[in-house]
């Protein structure tokens, strides 16, 4: 068995290999080339980049605690707080008993635009991490234009969605 695993291990790795050569034409798809669109990038845009990055305040501002409760072995709290002039809303999962500072945080940056939905997550989080739920802060942001739904209620955030840029920016201003 392990012999065949190496072999199409092997094979797998041969095929990228030659399907990565480096005179193949252009990829178009409905007028996108794709070969450009999925180039590395230059170190100029690199460092354009970073230089943009580098001017954001990603500081939580006006932070204000708008729900709390417990969930279980969990203590649920939902904050708000203004990040880039932009109101925003995640949540943190809590072990009951756990002293701050304590744990490290496990960020649940979900896919898609429909927001977060702790209802949802609360339940789930014993299967896909069993025995974990008191080592973690479980952190759940919403994104710009999503809500966070907690026990039935919606706190939507403020700002136009911007899944390519800001969600970050989101994310890390709710872990600040």
């Amino acid at each position: 068995m392990a012999a065949l695993s190496r072999t199409l291990l092997l094979l797998l790795v041969s095929a990228l290999i030659a399907c990565s050569g480096g005179d193949a034409p252009d990829r178009i798809v409905e007028g996108v080339n794709l070969t450009s669109l999925f180039a590395p990038p230059t170190q100029a845009e690199i460092d354009a980049v970073e230089e943009e990055w580098s001017r954001r305040d990603v500081s939580a501002q006006g932070v204000e605690i708008v729900a709390t409760n417990t969930e279980g072995d969990l203590e649920v709290v939902v904050v708000a707080h203004t990040v880039g002039g932009v109101r925003h809303y995640g949540a943190f999962l809590v072990p009951v008993g756990a002293q701050p500072g304590t744990l490290p945080m496990l960020v649940y940056a979900h896919g898609g635009d429909g927001g977060a939905d702790v209802d949802d997550l609360l339940p789930l989080l014993p299967f896909l991490l069993p025995g974990s739920l008191d080592s973690f802060v479980f952190v759940v942001p919403s994104f710009r234009d999503e809500s966070l739904v907690y026990d039935g209620v919606a706190y939507r955030s403020d700002g136009p969605a911007s899944p390519w840029d800001y969600d970050v920016d989101d994310a890390v201003a709710l872990l600040n």
